[in-house]
């Protein structure tokens, strides 16, 4: 673990964060039901940026948190923890199906895998695997790393430059290898 520490702190670091949850919503009332469920001005997120979210029941509590990442004007990527992505999934079903809500919601969880690249060597890491154009901080964007194609978010959970590469699961292996 003290290896890991300052890899993080003064190298790089790679983790699996396959089992964060990861789903698509989109449709004509996208929008409308994001700004519903989230405690923020979902539409002043603009496409290729993303925000950091709680997802709140409906006393307050925190059920989970994650990002709002905007695809574009109708199509939006969630991400969840790994622990609470099946109860704000739920959550996320039973508001769009109560208010009647024309949306699409895609479980992607299984289907995705997802590397956590983290450290301050990080961006010479992922260019030497071919991101030449990595996205700003909070912004997201579909990149070719290793070969395999991904969407790539900056974000920094640990404090330090990071990035996440959401792959197809069939392509981890692939990608870990490279």
């Amino acid at each position: 673990l003290l290896e890991e520490y300052w890899a993080v702190r003064e190298a790089v670091s790679l983790g699996d964060v396959s089992t964060l949850g990861k789903m698509q919503v989109s449709g004509p009332d996208a929008l409308e039901l994001l700004e519903r469920l989230y405690p923020t001005k979902v539409a002043t997120i603009k496409p290729g940026r993303s925000r950091y979210v709680l997802l709140l029941d409906d006393r307050g509590y925190v059920l989970d948190d994650g990002l709002i990442c905007r695809d574009s004007d109708t199509r939006f990527t969630l991400t969840f923890t790994s622990g609470g992505a099946t109860t704000a999934e739920l959550w996320v079903r039973d508001w769009a199906e109560s208010w009647g809500l024309d949306v699409r919601i895609l479980n992607q969880t299984m289907a995705l895998g997802a590397i956590n690249v983290t450290g301050p060597r990080s961006t010479e890491l992922l260019q030497r695997a071919g991101l030449d154009n990595p996205p700003p901080y909070m912004g997201h964007l579909p990149a070719t790393v290793a070969g395999v194609q991904c969407k790539v978010f900056r974000l920094s959970f640990t404090g330090e430059l990071s990035y996440e590469l959401h792959h197809p699961a069939a392509d981890s292996v692939m990608l870990w290898r490279r």
